[in-house]
């Protein structure tokens, strides 16, 4: 039984944190990242030719 109770109210604690944090204005880690993410690869450019083999040593 303790298998099922732990992980139930460790996710309960995280859902109380977050809604209190919501209730309270304060912002969220995901909201305070700093910024967008960058925007994905042009799909029309090609990708980058893989690199080539090592010289060998001399």
């Amino acid at each position: 039984m303790r298998v099922l109770i732990g992980p139930l109210s460790a996710i309960a604690a995280t859902v109380m944190y977050v809604e209190l944090r919501r209730a309270k204005g304060q912002p969220l880690a995901e909201d305070t990242t700093g910024g967008a993410a960058p925007p994905p690869p042009d799909p029309t450019t090609p990708p980058a030719p893989p690199a080539g083999p090592e010289a060998p040593a001399v």
